[in-house]
Parts: C-alpha cells; structure tokens; sequence
C-alpha cells in the first residue's frame, strides 16, 4: 500500500492535481512510521 500511495501522489504532482508540497508531506507521512520501526528493532 506504501508504493501505491507514493505512486498516486507522485503521478498527481506530475499532472497538476496535487502540488508538490502535499505530495512531499504525504511522502513524509509514509516513510516516517518505517523509520520509526527501523529504529526500535535495534
């Protein structure tokens, strides 16, 4: 679900649907909680 979300806001941006600056905070948003998780397995 990650991948389809950037995906679909990356493709968004391109188009003019979506600024860049949403598409960045929704990329933030999904890549924040993995690296979370990442930290407290070590």
């Amino acid at each position: 679900m990650r991948s389809n979300t950037l995906g679909a806001m990356d493709l968004a941006a391109a188009l003019g649907v979506a600024s860049e600056r949403d598409a960045d905070e929704v990329q933030e948003l999904v890549v924040r909680p993995k690296k979370m998780l990442r930290a407290l397995l070590r």
